[in-house]
C-alpha cells in the first residue's frame, strides 16, 4: 500500500526521533492529502475483502 507509506515513515520518524521537534509544514502537508489517503484505503480495503468474500464462496 503505497499511499500510506508516508504516513506509516512519519509515525516511525515521530516515535523515534522527534520527539517535540515536529515539523510544521510536514504535518501540514500529510493533513492535507488524509482524506484521500482515508477514502483510497477504504476503497482498497473493500475490494481485498470482496476477494476474500469470492474465495470463501468457492470453497462453499
Amino acid at each position: 500500500m503505497i499511499f500510506t507509506d508516508e504516513y506509516l515513515s512519519f509515525r516511525h520518524v515521530f516515535r523515534n526521533i522527534y520527539g517535540f521537534e515536529l515539523k510544521g509544514e510536514r504535518i501540514d502537508y500529510l493533513a492535507k492529502k488524509f482524506d484521500k489517503v482515508v477514502d483510497r484505503f477504504i476503497e482498497e480495503a473493500s475490494k481485498f475483502l470482496s476477494f476474500l468474500n469470492k474465495e470463501l464462496e468457492k470453497e462453499e
